[in-house]
């Protein structure tokens, strides 16, 4: 063979490798591409079912043929039942699979709850309860639960996954004389301190006793409350136990005490709360009133709303408390203090509406008294006091006894336009001295 064929063959083969490696990279490049696709279908869930139709596996024309999932299609031709899997983005046109659910866009895994009607660990709050350790977590899936707990050990009871219609109701087990709970401690001779959280949950009276209450703690318990609505009952929460209690973002209504706390030592939080609808207090407390003692329990209230409760709105026993932003209006309309009632205690009202409440005899805004030990009231920032009824001192009313003392401060400016029934006594603020007469406070100033 001479070496110009010799050549031309070698030239031949040269490109015909090249050809073949060309082909190769190409194959792989597309492997490359493929598997992890292949990789990831083998994770997804199965395609949804159609209904019906055997031997059509998952083919479908519309959404609507297949029991679960969607029809994936291109226009004109047949599709197939589809879900989406985890981490993909969910649209109206898509369906998670099961075991999934949208949230925030995209499939996710549905939070397991401990407390459901079927596939939980637990079909009941009770025997969820019963199995807890001390500090455990109960989620509890939406319904309806009759619950009879004897608080003995640290617990939160919580909306499984932040889900809406969590309803605890009393079952009728759990009660002192007459008076059932859905929750309650013992009788107050515990010493082991606890913390009682309800988050998300709603509490539900059901009448079951003539004097129904929905959560009842005695002795060292912490109760913290957030997010949950109490209503319908003799009592909504009733606290008898000293410690750092919270209601946050709490409504409480139809009962006859909205919040009942009673403790000699603690702080109390009430924040972005509506209490409202209740048939004697919106809250009522009951804590130390000598002055070298109040200050052992401290009340601070923030953005809250205590409207349309039948005797007081807020009532004030003792104590150094705070009320901050939020109103307190349309209260009263019996002999028991219109809105707001503070008895020998310590209180700042600051950026407060009072307006709109009404009492039978005085004090229809405001009414401080002090027959025990003096009182202090301090009306700061924007709080108003307007628009109030009574017979006198439709605004701020102070009844005194010897040798006690009422100091408001911040009056002048913030207490107008209220109606005395009374018209010979139409006074905006006055005082009842121990000859039992009102007197007029000019100007509202009490000092």
């Amino acid at each position: 063979m001479d070496s110009v064929r010799f050549d031309s063959i070698a030239r031949a083969l040269g490109a015909a490798a090249t050809r073949r490696a060309g082909i190769g990279g190409a194959l792989a490049a597309l492997a490359s591409r493929l598997l992890p696709q292949v990789a990831d279908a083998a994770t997804e869930p199965e395609p949804a079912g159609p209904c019906g139709k055997k031997g059509k596996a998952n083919r479908c024309h519309k959404h609507s043929q297949c029991c679960t999932g969607y029809c994936r299609k291109k226009k004109g031709k047949k599709g197939r039942c589809r879900c989406a899997p985890a981490k993909v983005t969910c649209t109206k046109k898509t369906i998670c699979c099961d075991g999934l659910t949208c949230s925030d866009g995209k499939c996710t895994a549905v939070a397991a709850c401990d407390v459901c009607a079927s596939g939980c660990s637990f079909d009941s709050v009770n025997a969820a309860y019963a199995a807890a350790a001390d500090g455990a977590t109960i989620t509890i899936d939406s319904g309806t639960w009759p619950t009879g707990i004897m608080l003995d050990k640290t617990i939160t009871l919580e909306a499984c996954g932040g889900a809406d219609g969590v309803i605890l109701t009393p079952d009728g087990t759990q009660q002192t004389e007459d008076s059932y709970f859905a929750i309650i401690t013992d009788d107050g001779t515990g010493t082991t301190p606890l913390t009682l959280t309800l988050v998300g949950l709603e509490l539900l009276g059901t009448g079951v006793g003539s004097a129904e209450s929905l959560v009842a703690t005695f002795g060292p318990v912490t109760v913290n409350a957030d997010g949950c609505t109490i209503s319908e009952a003799a009592g909504g929460m009733w606290i008898y136990s000293d410690g750092n209690h919270s209601v946050t973002n709490t409504t409480i209504s139809g009962c006859s005490y909205g919040l009942y706390f009673e403790l000699d030592s603690g702080n109390i939080t009430i924040d972005d709360c509506v209490i409202e609808g209740n048939d004697s207090y919106g809250l009522y407390l009951d804590a130390p009133t000598a002055p070298a003692t109040r200050a052992n329990v401290t009340v601070t209230i923030t953005n809250s709303i205590f409207r349309n409760n039948a005797n007081t709105g807020v009532y004030l026993l003792g104590g150094v408390s705070s009320i901050t932003g939020g109103s307190i209006t349309g209260n009263g309309g019996a002999d028991y203090y219109g809105g707001l009632g503070l008895f020998s205690g310590t209180l700042v009202v600051t950026d407060v509406e009072i307006s709109g409440n009404t009492d039978t005899e005085w004090g229809g805004g405001i009414y401080v008294y002090a027959e025990t030990e003096s009182s202090s009231l301090t009306l700061a920032g924007t709080t108003t006091v307007t628009g109030n009824t009574a017979d006198v001192a439709a605004g701020v009313g102070a009844e005194i006894t010897s040798p006690n003392t009422v100091t408001i401060t911040g009056t002048s400016t913030r207490v107008s336009g209220n109606i005395n029934t009374d018209p010979t006594q139409n006074w905006q603020c006055a005082t009842k001295t121990d000859s039992g007469s009102w007197i007029e406070v000019a100007g509202c100033s009490f000092q």
